[in-house]
């Protein structure tokens, strides 16, 4: 079982120093330029992560934590090999999830202490969510998954977390179904996989500027089913 403090102490050699071949047949991203920013604990200028340094490679670049993706393999999920199913299975807090998303859950209390635990210290999945008619939480497929206290912008230590959390979902998207991820006032998808973390825009629904809508104090994941 990974403690905080033990996925931090193993992660910081490799931070910043290995670039990793994702498993999603994309190639291994280029080492970030030294300027590259990490997210800003400014709490004067919270969101100077929002917007990525300008550079002709930005496009494709990860921005945040490349070294990072080495330390995903903390513990490669079994692959979901079970037919897709429907809302059919109980969600943590009431509701339901789907038979991936329940998998994906149980995939990554695994690799990373359980659910709730040590680094993911609580989460959501079903929910009406009806000020998003698109939103995939009322089909059981999405989850937001906290590594801090809800509605505060994370701090330091959290959006390292974090980000362990995030590489660990867009490395295994294939094996578990995942669609997208945000984090950060950052989006990967699997649809533009090459893109790497796109800026995130809120859909015209969410304030990005907010610790809640642009993803600041959780990260959500959406599956495919």
């Amino acid at each position: 079982m990974w403690s905080r403090r033990a996925v931090l102490l193993a992660a910081r050699p490799i931070i910043g120093v290995l670039a990793v071949s994702l498993t999603l047949g994309a190639a291994a991203p280029a080492a970030a330029p030294t300027g590259d920013p990490r997210p800003s604990i400014n709490p004067a200028r919270p969101f100077d992560h929002a917007t990525p340094p300008a550079s002709a490679q930005s496009s494709t670049n990860d921005l945040f934590s490349q070294g990072a993706a080495a330390m995903v393999p903390i513990a490669r999920p079994r692959p979901y090999t079970k037919p897709d199913a429907g809302c059919i299975r109980p969600s943590p807090g009431g509701g339901c999830i789907t038979p991936r998303t329940e998998w994906m859950l149980g995939e990554l209390g695994r690799a990373f202490g359980g659910l709730p635990g040590p680094i993911v210290t609580s989460l959501g999945c079903w929910d009406l969510h009806l000020w998003n008619p698109t939103s995939d939480h009322p089909l059981g497929k999405a989850c937001d998954l906290y590594v801090g206290p809800a509605g505060q912008f994370a701090s330091a230590q959290e959006q390292e977390l974090g980000w362990l959390i995030a590489w660990w979902l867009r490395i295994n998207a294939k094996a578990l179904g995942v669609k997208y991820v945000i984090w950060q006032g950052r989006i990967w998808s699997l649809q533009r996989d090459a893109e790497g973390w796109r800026a995130y825009d809120g859909g015209g629904i969410y304030d990005v500027e907010e610790a809640v809508g642009g993803h600041f104090d959780h990260i959500h994941v959406s599956m495919l089913a």
